[in-house]
């Protein structure tokens, strides 16, 4: 059965981490794009307790989306954000020869905040929880 307070303090947290892609923008693409992946794996992961699936410490969203059936409209929405999933490692550390990898653009990363921040609305609905 799942865990009503888990999955909420998920969500808070997945607030959180949105607040803070927006507040670290200014500073650094990179940082806020790690903080937009964030979110939405928070989010995702607490619709997956919900529906009583572990998600463990996967952050992938093609592997997460796969959790679900083949006909679950949050599956397909879930693997639309696989774009995020770089943002979780390799843009966090150098490559083995010391290379950084280019920093995400801010408009893109302005695209991900808005797309994650409805996304998070909707999960948020679908839990029945409501806003932290």
């Amino acid at each position: 059965m799942a865990n009503p307070r888990r999955v909420g303090a998920l969500l808070e947290m997945a607030d959180e981490d949105l607040a803070g892609a927006k507040a670290i923008l200014a500073i650094s693409t990179r940082l806020a794009r790690y903080h937009v992946q964030q979110s939405a794996e928070k989010a995702v992961k607490a619709l997956l307790e919900h529906r009583d699936l572990n998600p463990g410490r996967e952050h992938r969203f093609e592997s997460l989306a796969e959790m679900l059936p083949g006909s679950d409209p949050w599956r397909v929405r879930i693997a639309n954000l696989d774009s995020l999933s770089p943002a979780a490692t390799s843009h966090r550390y150098p490559t083995a020869e010391g290379r950084i990898m280019p920093p995400p653009g801010r408009e893109l990363v302005e695209r991900e905040i808005a797309a994650v921040a409805v996304f998070i609305r909707d999960i948020r609905k679908a839990v029945g929880e409501r806003s932290g």
